[in-house]
Order: C-alpha cells, then sequence, then structure tokens
C-alpha cells in the first residue's frame, strides 16, 4: 500500500467554512483525490499491470484496514492551516471512494476537518 500511494498523484482542493476559521467552532470542506497510475511504477510488479488488475487492486485498497489513516495524516497539515491550528488540534472525517479507470486507480476523499474540543 505504501508503494502505491507514494506512487500517486494528489490533488488537495479545499476552504474553511464561511466565517469558521475566526472562531472556535471553524471547519473545513475539502477534497482529496489521489491518481495511481500503475503503470508509473510496472517495474515493481510481476505482470504488466492492466484494467483487470487495477481493478482488482482498488479492491483490495478499498478494503485495506489502513488506508482512512493514511489518507487522514496526508490531510491533516493542510486543514490544520486552513483553520490556523496545530495538528494536534484537528479532528478529521473522511468520505472515502476507490474505483478503478484503465490501469489507474481512483482514490477520493471528501474531508471535514474541525477544530477539537478545547
Amino acid at each position: 500500500m505504501e508503494l502505491l500511494l507514494q506512487s500517486g498523484t494528489e490533488v488537495f482542493e479545499g476552504a474553511p467554512e464561511l466565517g469558521g476559521a475566526t472562531s472556535d467552532k471553524g471547519s473545513v470542506f475539502a477534497t482529496v483525490m489521489l491518481t495511481i497510475d500503475l503503470r508509473k511504477s510496472a517495474a515493481a510488479y510481476r505482470e504488466r499491470p492492466d484494467a483487470a488488475t487495477a481493478s482488482r487492486v482498488a479492491e483490495l485498497l478499498a478494503d485495506h484496514p489502513d488506508l482512512r489513516s493514511k489518507l487522514t495524516e496526508r490531510v491533516r497539515s493542510p486543514v490544520a492551516q486552513m483553520l490556523r491550528v496545530s495538528e494536534q488540534s484537528v479532528a478529521i472525517a473522511l468520505d472515502v471512494s476507490v474505483r478503478a479507470q484503465g490501469p489507474s486507480i481512483l482514490i477520493d476523499a471528501d474531508v471535514t476537518g474541525s477544530i477539537l474540543e478545547r
């Protein structure tokens, strides 16, 4: 899983709730999109990656017990920056979707970040 996540191209888009970044009840709403093109790391695999391989890997990733925590750690810093608090002060909730498209795996997560109760 580490190899897959490290080889992905990430896009993070989000913004604080209007008026939220200056209050203790601030929230951030964002999306993180990770595209993993299996062809880029083909040398690490025994067989040439194709659409069927990507589909199977996407199934395995979707059920992987560490995926949510790995994505949470990826978004923690930008969410904390938007809320203007330390990373330890942020609660993250994710709604994750994993699918295959051709030889690529697409991981999309809707992110809600909020300041932990003080």
